[in-house]
């Protein structure tokens, strides 16, 4: 059944971390047919064969996919492996955001502070049509610091 989603002011998650390598393949079909053109367009398609590094993990087309569901100027913010921020797909992921959002804030942590075997990354996003506006833009980058003080 098709259920039709109204566009929302917000969007936060937590996608799931998985490499493109460990998702089912009827999941790697419904991403490649929903996202295929617009993965192509920022060179983030999928390529059978490559290795694992060179492949975006499945929260990449996550916040593609929920881009659609934001109303201009919406917000999205989501916490994801940071593994985007040190791979040739990040650079490429990179431009996705740079051409649909005001990049506010990109918030780096290198504690393994959840369950998850990896350091995460939060992202501050507000959807954006207007090129200039974008580009005017300023960012905010934090790196948590790896040691942090008990506060008794």
């Amino acid at each position: 059944r098709k259920i039709i989603l109204p566009e929302f002011d917000c969007v936060i998650g937590n996608p799931p971390y998985t490499a493109w390598d460990e998702i089912p393949d009827d999941t790697k079909d419904k991403i490649i047919k929903k996202l295929g053109k617009l993965a192509e367009k920022y060179s983030l398609s999928p390529k059978g064969g490559v290795r694992q590094r060179q492949n975006p993990h499945i929260y990449v087309y996550w916040i593609m996919h929920a881009t659609k569901f934001l109303k201009p100027n919406g917000r999205l913010g989501m916490i994801i492996s940071n593994l985007w921020l040190q791979t040739d797909y990040g650079i490429k992921f990179g431009n996705f955001l740079l051409d649909n959002f005001k990049i506010k804030a990109v918030i780096d942590i290198p504690l393994r502070l959840f369950t998850a075997l990896i350091t995460t990354t939060i992202i501050l996003l507000e959807k954006c049509d207007d090129e200039s506006q974008r580009n005017e833009n300023e960012v905010v980058f934090i790196r948590i610091p790896t040691n942090v003080e008990d506060i008794k």
